[in-house]
């Protein structure tokens, strides 16, 4: 089943939680992603996140 606003990227992506709450839903499993966590998802990997606590998750990198 995919998440909501799920989609796979054709690029690897970085992205940090500066602040608020998080879930990342990738491959079957959820993640907490709480401020100062970092997320990495390889290109092709279908994935979403959710807002658990608003706040700002910044993406600081694709290659």
């Amino acid at each position: 089943m995919q998440a909501k606003g799920s989609h796979a990227g054709e690029t690897e992506e970085f992205a940090i939680v500066v602040s608020g709450r998080f879930e990342l839903v990738m491959e079957g499993m959820t993640r907490a992603c709480n401020p100062g966590d970092h997320l990495v998802v390889e290109a092709g990997v279908e994935h979403a996140i959710r807002v658990i606590e608003p706040g700002r998750l910044v993406l600081i990198g694709r290659t």
